[in-house]
């Protein structure tokens, strides 16, 4: 996976460590972190200022991502569900049944999901 900036040739940050496909990649709103869903049962988490990976967190038939205006949550589709994760916590706050969703998105204000 890689990231350009915006007019640049070449890339800025390269990531492996996906053993299978991505599925999904959302930017934070302050460009700080990229989050990105694989078939792996994972969402990972980059730091772009730092260039490093976070520690990846547990998430089950993860289809999408994206990450709340504000950028302190990001909320992940799953095959069972959305489930809204804290940033800073790095766990999940807040559960939804939604069973077979593949897209998750904010609203512009994050009042609605």
């Amino acid at each position: 996976m890689r990231v350009w900036a915006r007019g640049a040739d070449a890339a800025v940050h390269s990531f492996g460590g996906f053993s299978k496909d991505v599925g999904s990649v959302a930017l934070s709103p302050d460009g700080a972190l990229l989050a990105a869903t694989s078939s792996d049962d994972e969402v990972a988490l980059y730091d772009l200022k730092a260039g490093a990976a976070l520690e990846p967190l547990k998430c089950p038939n993860a289809c999408a991502v994206t990450f709340a205006p504000g950028g302190g949550e990001f909320a992940v589709a799953t095959l069972s569900g959305v489930k809204v994760w804290s940033v800073a916590r790095r766990e999940v706050v807040k559960a939804l049944d939604a069973s077979l969703c593949k897209q998750v998105e904010f609203s512009r204000k994050g009042d609605l999901l």
